[in-house]
């Protein structure tokens, strides 16, 4: 091969690593932007985290982002939920062995044009499995958020780039 072929091919290869890579920021940018809406739906979960017999399931909550598959995993969503303002809200990740996440930030909100709190920041090194406890009178109390039912939790990185995000019932 000559010097002007293989540039070609480097240049193609280039190229479409490139395209690959905008595509990502794509799908990302989409999926954050749709963590930053109005909360919708929950996905019903018993004290211990597990889905709840006959519950409601949304197929939004806690998916991840797309440039975080594989190196974060949801292991148990928001339980329990529906829950009361009094209770404890928790959220099971898994890092992997292998992961580049350094810390997390958790913001909750009713309405996304009004008030977005951050609740809770871990910013020493992630353990394997970690297991947020978060209490609802944060962002739901009578001055937190407001007075409304469904909020959002999103999950960031410390960048605030958005891991997972999902619905919660704060019932009073």
């Amino acid at each position: 091969m000559n010097d002007s072929k293989i540039k070609n091919i480097l240049e193609f290869l280039l190229i479409s690593l490139l395209c690959v890579a905008c595509s990502q920021s794509d799908a990302q940018r989409e999926f954050e932007n749709q963590a930053f809406r109005t909360p919708q739906n929950i996905t019903e979960t018993t004290p211990n985290g597990e889905p709840a017999d006959g519950g409601d399931v949304d197929p939004d909550d806690w998916r991840i982002g797309p440039d975080y598959r594989g190196l974060v995993e949801v292991g148990k969503p928001a339980y329990p939920n529906p829950l009361l303002i009094d209770d404890f809200l928790f959220i099971e990740l898994d890092f992997g062995f292998e992961s580049r996440i350094r810390g997390i930030r958790v913001f909750a909100f009713s309405d996304p044009n009004v008030n977005i709190q951050q609740v809770d920041e871990i910013t020493r090194e992630l353990s394997t499995i970690e297991t947020l406890r978060i209490s609802p009178s944060l962002f739901a109390g009578s001055t937190g958020v407001g007075l409304a039912s469904l909020y959002r939790i999103v999950i960031t990185d410390l960048n605030e780039n958005v891991l997972t995000y999902g619905d919660v019932e704060v019932q009073r």
